[in-house]
């Protein structure tokens, strides 16, 4: 399902839609499958949402994005005020109607990932957005409370 305003575009993953980022190639040092990017190939991103259902945490798990605080801005200028409107303006994740404490993620990750056999660094941007009856800029610590259980996820595009 494809959603569009302020062009932006929200896209659902499906049995098609692959995060994956790794190409099995043969012989990775011959240089005929050396990657060569320009300066605007090497520092381009693509950003990537997550929405998840709450629960009560009862256990004391650890996942990284839990304890870092959400940015009110990416890195690419995608304003988190834009995001929080479109979603109270509009249903975007098709029939599904959002619960108390839902949580959604949204992240930029570099397209190539992998470059000559290293990983480059995490970005470590993101912004979140937590619904309580509307959703709302996640602008501390309310998430670390619960557990999410992934409901949806896809991938952002900007025109």
């Amino acid at each position: 399902m494809i959603y569009s305003q302020n062009k932006i575009e929200f896209t659902i993953k499906d049995g098609s839609f692959s995060n994956s980022h790794e190409e099995i190639i043969h012989n990775k040092n011959s240089r005929r499958y050396k990657l060569n990017l320009t300066t605007s190939q090497y520092h381009e991103t693509r950003i990537f949402w997550n929405l998840s259902s709450s629960k009560f945490r009862d256990d004391l798990g650890f996942e990284f994005y839990q304890y870092q605080s959400s940015r009110n801005k990416l890195n690419n200028g995608l304003l988190a005020e834009t995001i929080v409107s479109l979603l109270n303006s509009t249903k975007i994740f098709g029939n599904y109607s959002a619960q108390k404490n839902d949580f959604l993620k949204i992240w930029l990750e570099y397209k190539h990932p992998i470059i000559h056999n290293k990983s480059r660094p995490y970005i470590g941007d993101f912004i979140s957005f937590i619904y309580n009856k509307e959703w709302k800029i996640n602008n501390g610590y309310d998430h670390t409370d619960f557990e999410y259980e992934t409901l949806q996820e896809g991938e952002i595009i900007l025109f």
